[in-house]
């Protein structure tokens, strides 16, 4: 009982002496408060192609050289579309891969490359599912001379792996693979539903995919 005591005095005398030097060194001391939970808003108030500039000093700058030699900033600037973005990572993993780069294509080549991460209509992480969905990019003009290719078939779906709630599912491209596979075959979004003042919606990716799936139950996509 008499070593009881002494550990009680002791734990108090510690607590009061924790409390006093906090005093000491200027730090008030903490007390309960009520926690204001604030959402993040996805809202950005500017449009696809300024949030595309303005992140050009930091992590957008070969997409931003892309989309200016391709003069292609009003198609950044309209509504109702999924931009579908890569990074300076994903653009050097793509042209690595491709053994190109951009000096060595023309405007034309640029506008081709670069329609293929338009996507007409609005697809946030929220209204896609884990079964890829088919989607369209807009249609590019066959270099100058008026005419177009075809629009080029993608698939979207979300990745439910390392995932918290509906908004932070990444958004994966042309996966078809069964949902357990590798983490390398997927090329998954590190930024998503980003909204621009022009509508539509951003995702941004690091990686590009290195394949276009073929998928049996529809064999028009090319």
């Amino acid at each position: 009982m008499k070593n009881f005591k002494i550990y009680i005095y002791s734990t108090l005398a510690a607590c009061m002496a924790i409390m006093s030097s906090c005093e000491i060194a200027g730090l008030p001391l903490q007390t309960d408060y009520q926690y204001e939970y604030a959402k993040l808003d996805p809202h950005i108030g500017i449009t696809a192609y300024e949030f595309i500039k303005q992140r050009s000093t930091v992590d957008l700058t070969l997409f931003a050289y892309a989309v200016d030699k391709a003069e292609f900033k009003a198609e950044f600037e309209k509504p109702g579309r999924t931009y579908l973005i890569l990074n300076n990572t994903g653009c050097n993993y793509y042209f690595t891969n491709k053994k190109i780069t951009f000096q060595g294509m023309s405007k034309y080549d640029l506008q081709q490359w670069l329609g293929q991460f338009i996507v007409e209509g609005v697809f946030p992480s929220t209204s896609l599912t884990f079964s890829p969905q088919i989607v369209e990019t807009m249609p590019s003009v066959y270099f100058n001379q008026g005419s177009t290719l075809p629009a080029k078939k993608r698939f979207l779906c979300i990745d439910p792996v390392l995932s918290q709630n509906l908004n932070t599912y990444r958004v994966l491209i042309d996966f078809v693979g069964k949902i357990t596979e590798r983490d390398i075959l997927k090329c998954g979004s590190t930024e998503s539903n980003i909204l621009p003042s022009n509508g539509g919606v951003i995702h941004i990716f690091g990686k590009y995919p290195e394949y276009y799936p073929k998928d049996p139950a529809h064999p028009e996509i090319p």
